[in-house]
């Protein structure tokens, strides 16, 4: 305390950053894409949509997008500079694509990696990542049906479940 102040007038300072740190890079510009990315610009994460397709990777479609990346998914390691603060969602159009996203992603200190998936897809990607000499402990990091499971089934639906389950993985980081 400053000279002549007791300890009960000395000012008390409480400080919030206005944004937190990390990035969602939220691969694919598919339907359910389309409505994670307002929520989670809703919900204060920043937002880059990474797309092969032109026609899927437009302000149009991404308005909170802070960035749009329209470039090969084969690009997005040397592209990228992943780091544990940020967050990886897989949400292409293609099996092929979503094998290639994750072997980059299992590469990356990235706090959250989730990809969309039937449970036969996701059966197929993992067969082919353990084939590729990744480990059951590397899968396991992939949060893979994404999303709380709150059967949710419609893509609105969807989109609030991978929110939820990115609120709880940020809240834990």
């Amino acid at each position: 305390p400053a000279m002549g102040m007791s300890e009960a007038e000395v000012p008390q300072w409480f400080a919030e950053p206005l944004s937190l740190p990390g990035r969602v890079y939220l691969f694919g510009g598919g339907h359910v894409a389309q409505h994670v990315a307002p929520l989670l610009h809703q919900l204060n994460f920043a937002l880059t949509v990474y797309e092969e397709r032109p026609a899927y990777c437009t302000e149009a479609l991404f308005p909170t997008a802070e960035e749009r990346i329209c470039a090969p998914y084969a690009e997005a390691a040397e592209r990228l500079q992943i780091t544990e603060d940020d967050a990886l969602l897989v949400m292409t159009s293609g099996h092929g694509n979503d094998v290639q996203l994750l072997q980059m992603a299992l590469r990356t200190p990235a706090y959250y990696l989730g990809m969309i998936g039937s449970s036969r897809k996701i059966a197929q990607t993992k067969a082919q990542l353990l084939e590729l000499g990744f480990t059951e402990d590397d899968f396991a990091r992939v949060h893979t049906p994404v999303g709380l499971p709150i059967l949710a089934e419609t893509p609105m639906e969807i989109a609030v479940s991978v929110a939820a389950e990115m609120i709880l993985c940020r809240a834990q980081q």
